[in-house]
This record gives C-alpha cells, sequence and structure tokens, in this order.
C-alpha cells in the first residue's frame, strides 16, 4: 500500500487551536465540505457518518440537507469534537475511524474529508466504513492530490521545514494521496473493503483567501507548529511568509490572494454481501 499513512494522533491540536482552526481554516476547508456533500449526492432523511470530523465543516454542509438529527461526526480529538458539536449541533462521538460504534448498515452515506490518509490503518478504517453503511449506502473519501499539484500546501511544508526543523514537518509530507499508494492503492482499499462500483475523480478549486501576511500567521495558530512558529525571528517570519507569497497568485486589488488546490475523491458502494475473509 506504498507509505504508511500518518498517525490519526500525530496530526492533533492542543490547546486553543481547535477554534483557530475552525475560525481560519474554513476559508478553504468550507469549499472543499460543499463540494463532497454535492458529490455525494445527498437527500433528504438519509442518515450520515462523517469520518474525522474535525470541527464539523462537512458535517454542517450535510446537516442543511438531511437535518441535523441525521449526521453524527465522530473523531480522536475532544478538543476538535467539542467545537463541532457547538458550531453544528449533530451528535458527535470520540472514537477512532476503525471503531465508529455505530450499528452494522445503519448509515446511508458516510463521507471522510481529508482523514484516510491520517489512519493508522486506512484499510481497517475503510472497512468499519462499510460496515456501518447499509446496501447500496455511498462513501466518499477526499484526499490531497500530490503536493507537486499543490503549491499551496507545497508551499507551507517547504516554508517550515526551512524555518523550524526537517523533523517537524516530516511526517505531514506524506499526508496526500502518496500516503496510500496513489490512487490505486485508494481504489483497493475500498474494494478490499467491498465497496463496489469504485470510483476516483480528481478536483480542482481556486479558493480565495486574504493576503499571506494577514492569513498564514493565523493558519500556523490552528496547527501543532503554532508554538514553534510563535518563537521564530522577525525575519525569519518574513521568510516564511514570502515563501507562501510564491504559492498563491496575487489578486490585482492587492487585498486577496488564489490558492490552487487539487483534491481525489475515491467513492465507492456497499454491495450485497461484506467481504469474506
Amino acid at each position: 500500500m506504498g507509505v504508511r499513512a500518518m498517525s490519526e494522533s500525530g496530526y492533533q491540536v492542543s490547546g486553543n487551536a481547535a477554534e483557530n482552526y475552525e475560525r481560519v481554516a474554513s476559508a478553504f476547508m468550507m469549499p472543499w465540505a460543499q463540494h463532497l456533500v454535492e458529490q455525494g449526492r445527498l437527500t433528504g432523511g438519509e442518515r450520515v457518518l462523517d469520518v474525522a470530523c474535525g470541527t464539523g465543516f462537512v458535517a454542517r454542509v450535510a446537516a442543511d440537507i438531511v437535518g441535523t438529527d441525521r449526521v453524527v461526526g465522530v473523531d480522536v480529538n475532544p478538543m476538535m469534537l467539542a467545537v463541532a458539536e457547538t458550531a453544528t449541533g449533530i451528535e458527535v462521538r470520540e472514537r477512532p475511524a476503525d471503531d465508529t460504534g455505530l450499528d452494522d448498515g445503519s448509515v446511508d452515506v458516510v463521507l471522510c474529508q481529508q482523514g484516510l490518509q491520517y489512519f493508522p490503518s486506512p484499510a481497517a478504517a475503510v472497512g468499519e466504513v462499510r460496515r456501518c453503511l447499509r446496501v447500496h449506502g455511498r462513501a466518499l473519501f477526499s484526499v490531497w492530490a500530490p503536493f507537486a499539484e499543490n503549491p499551496f500546501i507545497a508551499g507551507q511544508i517547504d516554508a517550515l521545514e526551512e524555518h523550524l526543523s526537517p523533523d517537524a514537518v516530516a511526517g505531514f509530507r506524506s499526508t496526500n494521496i502518496d500516503a496510500l499508494g496513489g490512487e490505486a492503492g485508494v481504489a483497493s482499499l475500498l474494494h478490499d473493503a467491498g465497496l463496489v462500483d469504485v470510483e476516483l475523480t480528481k478536483h480542482r478549486l481556486d479558493v480565495d483567501l486574504p493576503p499571506m501576511e494577514e492569513f498564514f500567521p493565523e493558519l500556523i495558530s490552528a496547527t501543532p507548529w503554532a508554538s514553534t512558529f510563535a518563537e521564530l525571528s522577525d525575519s525569519e517570519r518574513r521568510a516564511v511568509i514570502s515563501r507562501m507569497d510564491d504559492s498563491v497568485i496575487q489578486r490585482t486589488d492587492g487585498n486577496s490572494t488564489t490558492a490552487t488546490m487539487i483534491a481525489i475523491v475515491a467513492e465507492g458502494t456497499a454491495g450485497q454481501t461484506f467481504p469474506t475473509t
């Protein structure tokens, strides 16, 4: 399956970073959440599971369609869940992706935005998703395309690696589809779990953001590197911002930038029977 995905506990926020994540990351994560829910073709009354829900970006978009009482979010980070529960009103559970605690065949749609590449065992997580799905239920997983295709994300990694320490961001370099063996690896994960009609599609979103001098320090405050970034000298922080400026398109109004982001969405349907082992 290629490079093993980063542990669920290997990229976790602490302190007030969950609130910062909700406030800042929504600028680019909400457009992707809306895109994922659209691709999921939700209809009123369906029951939806949001795996690795974070602060609930996907969950709140889904709840607008199916109803708040029809969405469950699971995540291993209690601080992210606390924000999600307040922001969305949905049921949240502090559970790992491979042990959601839901009944067999109890949900119609499972959505997972940028979580699969972080799970200790992606195969176990997808197997758990299949178990929770009713027959003909749908599962959709979004994963970043290789960072060579994602200059905004690659810029963050390069800048932090240069001005923090390589070890601080080494694990993050693999948190895209390459960590799962590429598109073929992701397709195999879904097939092996018993999902059928598996399809992978590539999507590009051009997301409008504030100028990097304003936005990037706020974004870093929502990551595990917040304190390390805060300890940089003024000149080092300016160097990081300069690197980030190179990763986005400067808008002519001078008050905004555009970040190009590319993700792969893998979709599969629960077949009539569970796979045999």
